[in-house]
C-alpha cells in the first residue's frame, strides 16, 4: 500500500467503514465515535428546531445517518445537516410536526447559499406547537443571483391555514 491508499483506508475507517490492517482499531473506533459526535453538534447547531423536537432520538437517528451518508465537498456540516434533515422530514413515521419543521429549516438553510432562490412555506400552528411563533407563510427570494436575500412572514395568513384541516409544504424550490 502507498502512503495515498493508506490514508484513504484510514479515512474510510473514520467515517465508519472498513478497518485497515496494520492499526489500532480500538484507537480508529474511538475517533470514528468521536467524529460522529463531532458531527452530530455541527448538525444541531444548524438545525436547532429539529434537534430540540426529536430530544434523544437525536443523537440515534443522526448515528444512523452518519453511517449511510459521507459528507464531501468543502462545508461537510451544512451538506451533512441537509441530507439530515431530508432523512427526517421524508420519514413518514416521525409526527407531521417534525417532519414540517425539518422542511422550514431546510429551507431557511438553502435560502442563504442559493444564487437565485425563491421559496414558500406555509408553517400551521398547532396548540402547544414550538412552531406557533413561526405560523404563517415565509417567503424567501433574491431577485439576482449573488444578491440580497428578501425573508417576508405573512402572519396574518395563519387564521386561513387554521381553518383548514391540515397543513403542508406549500412549495419550495430552486430557481
Amino acid at each position: 500500500m502507498n502512503l495515498g491508499e493508506v490514508q484513504r483506508a484510514v479515512a474510510t475507517a473514520l467515517i465508519g467503514g472498513e478497518l485497515p490492517p496494520g492499526f489500532d482499531h480500538q484507537a480508529l473506533r474511538l475517533a470514528s465515535v468521536l467524529l460522529i459526535g463531532k458531527r452530530r453538534v455541527e448538525a444541531a447547531a444548524w438545525l436547532p428546531r429539529t434537534h430540540e423536537m426529536l430530544g434523544p432520538a437525536w443523537n440515534t437517528r443522526f448515528a444512523l445517518h452518519a453511517s449511510s451518508y459521507r459528507p464531501s465537498g468543502w462545508n461537510h456540516p451544512r451538506d451533512d445537516a441537509l441530507a439530515f434533515a431530508k432523512q427526517i422530514a421524508d420519514d413518514p413515521h416521525l409526527p407531521r410536526i417534525i417532519r414540517d419543521t425539518a422542511r422550514f429549516e431546510t429551507l431557511q438553510i438553502r435560502a442563504t447559499i442559493a444564487q437565485s432562490f425563491l421559496a414558500a412555506f406555509a408553517v400551521h400552528g398547532e396548540e402547544n406547537s414550538p412552531l406557533n411563533a413561526f405560523a404563517g407563510v415565509h417567503v424567501w427570494w433574491r431577485w439576482r443571483p449573488g444578491g440580497r436575500l428578501h425573508h417576508l412572514h405573512l402572519r396574518w395568513l395563519s387564521v386561513l391555514l387554521r381553518s383548514k384541516p391540515s397543513h403542508r409544504v406549500v412549495d419550495s424550490e430552486l430557481l
